[in-house]
């Protein structure tokens, strides 16, 4: 139970960063972590370690970063 509690609380700090820095989006702030998290359960229930599946949300984050840089510098 105490999961969820913090998983909850997360999602509503994450929702109000949102607001707060954009003001819109927050809605699809809370299902893309949503999306995550019950991939990362899925990770989890199939043996993968905590550490390796937080490891390759980071990896995944370096690259869509990258490429969101690659793609800001070919529309300016």
């Amino acid at each position: 139970e105490e999961v969820e509690y913090q998983i909850g609380k997360l999602l509503v700090e994450l929702s109000n960063s949102q607001d707060d820095e954009i003001g819109d989006g927050t809605t699809g702030v809370v299902v893309l972590a949503g999306a995550l998290l019950e991939e990362a359960e899925k990770l989890l229930d199939n043996g993968i370690h905590p550490i390796r599946a937080s490891r390759g949300y980071e990896k995944a984050v370096d690259f869509a970063v990258a490429h969101l840089a690659a793609i800001v510098g070919e529309v300016k």
